[in-house]
C-alpha cells in the first residue's frame, strides 16, 4: 500500500504495509493487530499511572481494564459481523471467518455496548467506585482507539471516499492486500484514517486535561467522552467511503440516509449531555470522594477461591502445670 501526496510540484510517496510478516504468501501478523495491541498497552500504562490519583489500586484496575477490553473486543466484532451478515453468510465464506479479527472488522460502538456492562459488573466485584473507574478509563480508552486508527491507515481499512482530484492531503492505496474494495485502489481518497487519529487525540487531550479539575465530580469525565466522541464520529463519517458501514433507509424518520454510526451518534450526544449536566449538578458527599476502604486481609479477591484456614508451624504449647503446694488463684489463702 502506498500513500501519495501532492503539493505544487512536490510529490511524496510513503510505502505502508498491511501485513508485517507472511510465510509462503500467507499473512501471519497484520499491522492492524499490532497497532491495536500497542494501543491497549499504552492505555493500560496510563490507567496504571492515573489510578492512585483517585485512590484506586493500580493492579486491580489494570486487571479490570483487561477484562473490559476483552469484552469490548468480542462486542465490536459481533456488531461488525451482525451488521455485515450478508457478507459472512455467503456460501463461499469459510465458517471461521466471522471470528477472524487479524485483518480488521471491528465497530467501536459495539465494543462500548459490550464493555460497559462488564465494567459495571467487575467494578462491583472488585468493590471499586464505579464512577471513578469510568473516569479513569475514559481517556485511555480513546487513546487506545487513536493508536488503532494508525493500524486502519496501514491496512487500508475505514478509508475515505474518492476525492475529486489528487491533492497534498489525499491518499492513494495500491497494494491489493489493502482492506478495501478494488474499485478504490489507485484512486485519490480523503484521509479519513489520519482525521480519525487526530480527532481521537483531541478528545483524549480534552479528557486528560479535565480529569483533575473535574475530579470532585465523579462520572463527569466519562459522560464527557460520550459527548465528544459521537460528535467526532458523526463529522468524520462524511469523509468515509468504505461500503461495509451501511446506511439507514431513506424513509427512516429524522435519521434516514445517515450511516449506522451517525444514527447511533445523534441520540448518544443528547444522552451524554444530559448525563454530563447531571454529574456536574448533583451533590457529591465526602464519602464518595474518599478513597475506597481497603479490603480485609481475610477477604478473598474477586476472582480467588475461599481463603484456606491458617496453619502454624510452631510447636503446640504444653499445658500449664501447677505445683502441688501452689494455691489456686480463685481460692483464698488460709
Amino acid at each position: 500500500m502506498q500513500t501519495r501526496g501532492y503539493h505544487g510540484e512536490i510529490r511524496r510517496e510513503v510505502e505502508l504495509h498491511p501485513v508485517l510478516i507472511e510465510i509462503g504468501g500467507t499473512p501471519i501478523i497484520h499491522t492492524f493487530g499490532v497497532m491495536v495491541l500497542l494501543g491497549v498497552m499504552l492505555g493500560l500504562f496510563v490507567i496504571k499511572r492515573d489510578a492512585p490519583r483517585v485512590g484506586l489500586d493500580p493492579e486491580e484496575l489494570v486487571s479490570l481494564s483487561v477484562e473490559v477490553f476483552l469484552a469490548g473486543l468480542i462486542g465490536s466484532r459481533m456488531f461488525f459481523v451482525f451488521h455485515n451478515w450478508d457478507m459472512y453468510s455467503a456460501p463461499e465464506v469459510e465458517w471461521w471467518q466471522p471470528f477472524n479479527i487479524r485483518s480488521g472488522g471491528l465497530v467501536w460502538y459495539g465494543g462500548m455496548l459490550a464493555g460497559l456492562p462488564v465494567a459495571f459488573w467487575r467494578a462491583k466485584a472488585y468493590r471499586m467506585p464505579l464512577l471513578k473507574v469510568c473516569d479513569v478509563l475514559a481517556g485511555p480508552v480513546i487513546l487506545g482507539l487513536a493508536i488503532g486508527r494508525i493500524g486502519c491507515l496501514m491496512a487500508g481499512d475505514d478509508h475515505g471516499r474518492i476525492a475529486e482530484e489528487a491533492t497534498w492531503y489525499t491518499l492513494t492505496f495500491t497494494d491489493p492486500k489493502a482492506l478495501m474494495d478494488p474499485d478504490y485502489l489507485g484512486k485519490p481518497l480523503l484521509p479519513s484514517q489520519p482525521l480519525m487519529f487526530l480527532g481521537c487525540m483531541i478528545v483524549f487531550g480534552i479528557l486528560h486535561a479535565l480529569r483533575r479539575p473535574l475530579q470532585h465530580k465523579p462520572g463527569a469525565v466519562a459522560a464527557l467522552l460520550f459527548v465528544l466522541y459521537p460528535i467526532h464520529r458523526f463529522l468524520i463519517e462524511f469523509t468515509r467511503g468504505d461500503k461495509v458501514r451501511g446506511r439507514l433507509a431513506e424513509d427512516v424518520p429524522l435519521l434516514g440516509g445517515m450511516s449506522t454510526s451517525q444514527a447511533i451518534s445523534v441520540p448518544m450526544v443528547i444522552l451524554g449531555l444530559i448525563v454530563f449536566a447531571y454529574m456536574l449538578w448533583r451533590p457529591v458527599s465526602p464519602e464518595e470522594l474518599a478513597a475506597p476502604a481497603p479490603k480485609p486481609e481475610s477477604e478473598p479477591d474477586a476472582d480467588s477461591g475461599p481463603t484456606p484456614p491458617a496453619t502454624s508451624s510452631a510447636s503446640p504449647t504444653p499445658p500449664a502445670t501447677t505445683p502441688a503446694d501452689a494455691t489456686p488463684l480463685d481460692e483464698p489463702k488460709a
